[in-house]
């Protein structure tokens, strides 16, 4: 069980991280619905990179991983999305994780290697320009 300062930097990394993935995710969510067709290559690399590059000030003042604030934020939404019955939605914040989490931050910062299946040149690219990945 976490103790009462736990509870409270988790509330308050919610508080400041939580608004900025669900703007991510509606987003997302509105142009899919849309049927709009999604970005590709470097425009897409670089809407990724300007997504994370919007997180890393709240990780970094709270001295948390991106990646635990990422799960913490799909845990919370996908249980809300489940209990309202809305499964699609709840799906879709799985995508933004994966997007944002394991392609994104990954590739960007260099955690995924060139061989690997998750590798993706143009994502590798932006984070090498924005010195984020050697």
């Amino acid at each position: 069980m976490f103790g009462g300062k736990e509870r409270e930097q988790g509330r308050q990394i919610a508080e400041a991280a939580f608004p900025i993935l669900d703007e991510i995710e509606a987003e997302d969510w509105h142009w899919g619905k849309a049927e709009k067709a999604k970005l590709e290559g470097p425009g897409a690399a670089t809407k990724t990179a300007d997504e994370i590059a919007r997180l890393l000030p709240v990780c970094k003042s709270f001295q948390v991983p991106l990646l635990d604030v990422l799960e913490r934020w799909v845990e919370s939404r996908q249980q809300a999305f489940e209990e309202q019955g809305d499964e699609d939605r709840a799906a879709h914040v799985s995508v933004i994780w994966l997007s944002l989490g394991l392609y994104g931050y990954g590739n960007l910062f260099g955690l995924v290697s060139q061989d690997a299946a998750a590798y993706n040149a143009d994502l590798a690219a932006e984070g090498r320009a924005r010195g984020w990945r050697k």
